[in-house]
């Protein structure tokens, strides 16, 4: 019995070896995944203009990229595509951010046609009062998709043959349809306010009727004779 004991001590030692081993590396990779969750701080965007343009050199991830289960949900030729893209609906909307180990920044970003969606590395530097305080590294980059444009010499006397928007349509996240009734303002004149173009170039006027100031908004300008 000695003898079958003495045969099974070196493999009783190396058992215990492989069940201490794993003791401490589960013990660090919890540790690991604890501090890493401890010193992640969510917060939202406080910018003004909160929206910015794909860059084509970091991917959109699921959860920011460091947590062990994210996963990439574009693929590069998507990523290379919304960068070059100047179409306004592939702009993005910016509105949270995750600061990981006070040491580097994600974007929750989503595209102004809500195709597109997810996390994206945002460099070194907090952003969430100036979106232009982005790293240069960063997957996204600041980028308004309005411009204002010079306005028309002659601003009163139109009348319009479409809908009116709270803003140009894709050019903000929350741009919609203002519910109103045709017929309250289908025949009466109104006044151009303002001008802007956007990635395309493509012309919006403000409009303010000038028989109920309570009925403006934006069109798209070849809707106004």
């Amino acid at each position: 019995m000695k003898s079958s004991l003495k045969k099974n001590i070196p493999i009783l030692l190396l058992l215990l070896i492989f069940f201490i081993f794993n003791i401490k590396t589960n013990a660090k990779a919890n540790q690991s995944n604890s501090v890493i969750n401890e010193q992640v701080a969510e917060y939202n965007v406080r910018s003004n203009r909160p929206y910015a343009k794909l860059t084509g050199n970091k991917e959109l991830f699921n959860e920011p990229g460091i947590f062990e289960n994210a996963k990439v949900i574009t693929s590069k030729d998507e990523i290379n595509y919304l960068a070059k893209s100047n179409l306004p609906q592939n702009y993005f909307y910016v509105y949270k951010i995750a600061k990981i180990n006070n040491r580097f920044y994600y974007a929750k970003v989503v595209s102004l046609n809500k195709k597109y969606s997810g996390w994206i590395y945002a460099g070194k530097h907090d952003f969430k009062n100036d979106l232009k305080k982005i790293s240069k590294e960063s997957g996204i980059v600041y980028s308004n998709p309005l411009k204002y444009s010079s306005m028309p010499k002659v601003r009163n006397g139109y009348h319009i043959n479409d809908v009116l928007w709270t803003t140009p349509n894709y050019s903000r996240f929350d741009s919609r349809i203002i519910p109103l009734n045709k017929e309250d303002y289908i025949n009466d004149p109104f006044r151009i306010e303002s001008a802007v173009i956007n990635s395309r170039g493509w012309l919006y006027y403000y409009l303010v009727d000038e028989k109920n100031s309570n009925i403006n908004g934006w069109i798209f300008h070849s809707s106004i004779f």
